[in-house]
């Protein structure tokens, strides 16, 4: 089988490249550089399976010679104890924003209880605020019902009066009506009393004369 022409090494491109551009949280100090995209070349596989498989030639792997190996490998584990280092600390910054999270949540309970206790005094005020409208508007009452009650005997001392007046010119009506009714007796009286004195007064004359 004639051997393939190895291709040269192309990679598949996993998302554009753009600038970083921080997270933050306009309402405090907190900020979070991250890039908007990750862009990451893949190799080549295809060209990297050899085309004759007696050949390793064919393949576009590289060659390494032992040194670069043994310094590469080198280079490779110490990377990978850095990356191992950073993905532990990024582990525990995950475990240090869920306990700030947690901590959210505890003074978000903290401030529900402040507002239930709060809640609570301003309905004690407004309980104590009611009670004591309800003693002013008792003693109101009670004003109210001493005002009537004066109301009420003055009313009664005017009753009083007007049937006192009442009284007295009826009275007064009656006497005069007797009055009227014994003018023309008296007045019969005194024409009799006239006749017999005028009579004797003509007697005395005649006798005189």
């Amino acid at each position: 089988m004639a051997p393939r022409k190895p291709s040269s090494t192309t990679t598949a491109p996993i998302a554009t490249t753009h600038q970083a551009s921080p997270i933050s949280n306009s309402s405090n100090s907190t900020t979070l550089s991250l890039p908007d995209s990750l862009d990451i070349q893949l190799p080549d596989f295809a060209a990297q399976v050899p085309t004759d498989w007696f050949r390793p030639s064919s393949s576009s792997v590289p060659r390494t010679d032992s040194a670069t190996f043994k310094q590469e490998s080198l280079i490779a584990a110490e990377q990978s104890n850095s990356l191992q280092l950073q993905s532990m600390n990024l582990d525990n910054v995950i475990l240090t924003a869920g306990n700030a999270v947690k901590a959210t949540k505890i003074g978000d309970l903290l401030m529900t209880y402040q507002i239930g206790i709060e809640t609570i005094r301003t309905s004690s005020v407004k309980l104590l605020n009611q009670q004591q409208l309800t003693v002013n508007m008792g003693k109101q009452l009670l004003i109210t019902t001493e005002k009537g009650r004066g109301l009420d005997v003055k009313l009664q001392g005017e009753q009083l009066k007007t049937q006192l007046e009442d009284a007295k010119n009826n009275i007064l009506m009656s006497d005069v009506q007797g009055y009227q009714q014994l003018l023309p007796i008296a007045e019969q009286s005194w024409k009799y009393r006239l006749e017999q004195a005028s009579n004797m007064n003509a007697e005395m004359l005649q006798k005189l004369g």
